[in-house]
């Protein structure tokens, strides 16, 4: 089986998997969707280095959605990704496609959820804008344990 699923990503990567469709928070990116690009050859394991046979997914999450709550004025753009805790051998990438841009000059981080039920900021991840700022890419390496990953306005 293992063999099969590393066959299969390495002849239909890279992947690309999009959700849409926000739903009822107070964010001006409601209507934003997320899609996952895994790169070819890429493995997926579980934190302890088994292989895993689930094909990764993200879905798109809005501002209400949270425990705890986002602040809707830092709220920018979530995701669900799964399954929680996959590592991956090359760095995956996140791409929010957002209905309203983000502000010129707006600092921007990735926050990742935990077991407390709050944030953390992710350490090593890369976050670039487009030029209009209605695209996000964010490339990380892993999933959060507890599956979901939030990108907020901070202050400089």
């Amino acid at each position: 089986m293992r063999m099969l699923y590393i066959l299969l990503i390495a002849l239909i990567a890279p992947v690309l998997v999009g959700c849409g469709g926000g739903g009822g928070g107070s964010s001006d990116n409601d209507e934003a969707t997320v899609a996952l690009t895994v790169p070819t050859g890429t493995t997926i394991t579980d934190g302890s280095g088994n292989e895993l046979s689930e094909a990764p997914t993200v879905t798109i999450k809005s501002a209400d959605s949270f425990t705890p709550s986002m602040e809707s004025d830092s709220f920018v753009a979530a995701a669900t990704c799964e399954p929680a805790g996959a590592v991956f051998s090359n760095a995956v990438t996140l791409t929010f496609h957002l209905a309203a841009a983000v502000e010129s000059g707006a600092s921007l981080a990735l926050f990742q959820s935990n077991a407390s039920n709050s944030w953390n900021e992710v350490s090593d991840y890369t976050l670039n804008v487009s030029a209009d700022r209605l695209t996000l890419t964010v490339e990380v390496s892993s999933f959060s344990a507890y599956e979901d990953y939030v990108i907020l306005v901070v202050p400089t």
